[in-house]
Formats: structure tokens, sequence, C-alpha cells
């Protein structure tokens, strides 16, 4: 089995990049609930300051974290709805 060190150079960087780390927990079944238990175990202090960072405040948005602090249950609907319709896509696409 090839170890990390038979990799080239860059293949070694993108291993280590925090994109990278996310990007294939994400993707993975395991990860991804990995990624929504840090979600949520994150402090609303950590949130606020995303917010107010230049470019954290585009993380906020997109995930929407002023209903996530103030309308939680509005929040969780509308990220079940996400989910479903970016399910019923990748149905359509992989066809």
């Amino acid at each position: 089995m090839p170890t990390k060190h038979d990799l080239p150079i860059s293949a070694r960087y993108h291993l280590h990049h925090p994109r990278f780390i996310f990007h294939a927990l994400a993707c993975n079944k395991y990860g991804s609930r990995v990624l929504d238990r840090m979600w949520t175990a994150s402090t609303l202090r950590k949130l606020h300051q995303l917010q107010n960072d230049p470019v954290g405040h585009h993380i906020a948005r997109n995930f929407a974290l002023t209903h996530f602090v103030k309308r939680r249950k509005y929040w969780e609907e509308r990220q079940l709805g996400e989910n479903k319709r970016r399910k019923m896509f990748s149905e359509i696409l992989e066809d």
C-alpha cells in the first residue's frame, strides 16, 4: 500500500490543505455527519465572529446563520427542503 511519501509533492500538499480535508469530509457519508456535528457544536460566539469577518460573512449568508441563531425551526425546515431538492436534482442528473 502506498504511503503519503510515495505521492508527488503537489499531492501531499493537497492532502493537508484544509479545503481538501473539508471537501473530502463533506463528500463522505460518515464525514458529512462529522461536519454536521462540528457545526452543531460550534459556539454562538464563533458564529458571530464568522458573521463579522470580511470573508466569513459569505459563509454565514450561504448557511443562513441569522435564521440558525434566531429562528432555528425555520432554518431546519429550510435545510431539509434544500437537501431534498439537491437529492432530487442529483437523481435526475445521474439518469
